[in-house]
């Protein structure tokens, strides 16, 4: 009975390591596929920063100089043109806080992807790992699609506000009679 229970052991543990050598190679290039994507995201949120700076600097210089008398009319268009700026960077804040949604549950998964790793080296896995993997393996494809998706809203905001701004500019140059 004891050589059974032995063997049993045995049985279990030549299973278990079987399983985490499956998963070896599968894990090692999920944890590549999660830190580019994290670089990426991060690349991506350092270039909204400063998208957002910037244009929070250009909205500040959408001013009409002092010896520029305006009539109602050219008021009435200055107004509507720092009324339009200042919703496209309502809409850039907006992203940012739907970025910050996405990271938080980004960085929660991230734990996921360490009790794998730390699994895959103390021969420990549960026994669910294959299905976090596949959790994993999907998250990590919703994130290039929403940095995609971001990228675009960006560039979108971005050409918006420089239509914006150009025709702030020339609306003032008309102005001024240049």
């Amino acid at each position: 009975m004891r050589i059974l229970l032995v063997m049993s052991a045995f049985a279990l543990l030549m299973i278990s390591c079987s399983e985490g050598e499956d998963l070896r190679e599968p894990v090692v290039d999920l944890t590549t596929e999660w830190d580019n994507t994290t670089a990426v995201i991060t690349q991506f949120i350092n270039t909204l920063q400063r998208a957002q700076q910037e244009m929070q600097n250009q909205f500040a210089e959408m001013a009409v100089p002092e010896e520029l008398t305006l009539n109602e009319q050219s008021q009435t268009q200055v107004t509507e043109l720092r009324d339009n700026f200042q919703e496209e960077l309502s809409s850039l804040t907006d992203l940012s806080g739907e970025i910050s949604g996405f990271i938080g549950a980004w960085q929660s998964k991230a734990e996921k992807l360490t009790d794998l790793n730390v699994g895959l080296e103390t021969g420990d896995l549960g026994s669910d790992s294959r299905s976090t993997l596949e959790e994993l393996q999907e998250t990590v494809e919703q994130g290039r699609n929403e940095l995609e998706s971001w990228k675009g809203e960006l560039e979108d905001i971005q050409i918006n506000t420089q239509d914006i701004l150009e025709q702030f500019h020339t609306l003032i140059a008309n102005l001024q009679g240049n």
